[in-house]
C-alpha cells in the first residue's frame, strides 16, 4: 500500500513538474513575440521620424557643417581636391591648414593613398595628402553616436561636394596644421628637451 502511495505521489509531482514547464515555455514564446513586437513598433517610429527628417531641407553649407564637425580653430573655406576611389575631400583652411574628409579609417586611407602613390617627380613636389607630419596630424571621428541625423547630413553634403559617399554612419577628419605650425611645435619640443638636458646636468 505505501508502494502504490509513494508511486503515485511521484506521478503527481511529475505530472506538476511537466505543467509548470509548459507554462514557463509558453510564456517565454509569449514574451519574446510581445519583445519583437515592440520593436517592430520602435523601427517603425524610426523609420517614420527619419522619413519626415529626411522631407526637410538641409540648408547648412558644407564648409559650414564641415567646421561644425571638425571643431577646431581651423576654419575650411574650399575644396582643393577629392578622389572617388578610395573617397577623401582635400579642403583648404583659412590660416594655411587642411582638412581631408573620409568615411575611412586612418590604417584603411593611408594604405589605399599608398597604394596609388606613385614614384613621379611631379607627385614627390606635392606635400602628401595626410601631411609629412604623423605627430602633428589632427584625427576627429564623427558618427551617429554624435548626432541621429549625422548620415543624413553627411549624405547631403557628400552630394553638394559631388562626392559617392553616400549616407555614411561614420567620417573621420584629418586636420593637417600649416606648416608654420609645425615649425614652431618643433621648435618649442627641441627648447623643452635643451630645457630637460640642462636641468639634469644641473643637478
Amino acid at each position: 500500500m505505501t508502494d502504490i502511495m509513494s508511486f503515485i505521489t511521484l506521478v503527481a509531482v511529475v505530472g506538476i513538474l511537466i505543467v509548470m514547464q509548459l507554462n514557463m515555455a509558453k510564456q517565454s514564446v509569449s514574451l519574446k513575440k510581445t519583445a519583437q513586437a515592440m520593436e517592430d513598433v520602435n523601427t517603425i517610429f524610426v523609420k517614420n521620424r527619419r522619413d519626415a527628417h529626411k522631407q526637410q531641407a538641409f540648408s547648412t553649407q558644407p564648409m559650414e557643417w564641415l567646421a561644425t564637425q571638425n571643431d577646431t580653430d581651423y576654419q575650411p573655406i574650399e575644396v582643393i581636391n577629392f578622389s572617388q576611389k578610395p573617397t577623401w575631400v582635400n579642403v583648404r583652411c583659412l590660416n594655411g591648414a587642411r582638412l581631408v574628409v573620409s568615411p575611412l579609417a586612418p590604417t584603411e586611407l593611408k594604405a589605399a593613398i599608398n597604394a596609388k602613390r606613385s614614384n613621379s617627380k611631379l607627385e614627390q613636389t606635392v606635400e602628401p595628402l595626410l601631411g609629412t607630419s604623423k605627430r602633428n596630424l589632427i584625427i576627429k571621428e564623427r558618427s551617429l553616436r554624435d548626432n541621429e541625423w549625422f548620415d543624413l547630413e553627411a549624405g547631403a553634403i557628400g552630394k553638394a561636394l559631388t562626392l559617392t559617399w553616400g549616407e555614411v554612419s561614420k567620417l573621420y577628419f584629418y586636420t593637417i596644421p600649416p606648416k608654420d605650425a609645425k615649425q614652431d611645435s618643433t621648435f618649442i619640443t627641441a627648447i623643452k628637451g635643451l630645457f630637460s638636458r640642462s636641468r639634469k646636468l644641473a643637478n
